[in-house]
């Protein structure tokens, strides 16, 4: 993740429902995929996916609250991280 000139944050479309809607999305397509597979391997791999995403997130999450200190706070408290309304 990487700032630009005049970073803005965004608090519409998917980023109203989920802080990081791309894993979100990233996450299904895991699930979907180990589901499909049908080996007890492949939700071991999905379990290592979700934690190496939420490692991400946390980091993320560091950076914009050192950058966006009074509205990212806010927008923490409204929309949830990575599981629209749960999580």
């Amino acid at each position: 993740m990487t700032f630009k000139q005049d970073h803005e944050l965004i608090e519409s479309g998917p980023y109203a429902l989920a802080r990081h809607p791309i894993y979100t999305g990233l996450i299904l397509m895991g699930l979907g995929t180990a589901i499909d597979y049908g080996r007890a391997i492949g939700f071991v791999l999905f379990l290592g996916l979700c934690g190496g995403l939420w490692w991400k997130a946390l980091q993320e999450e560091r950076i914009m609250s050192e950058h966006f200190p009074d509205s990212y706070a806010e927008y923490k408290t409204r929309v949830h991280a990575i599981v629209p309304f749960v999580l």
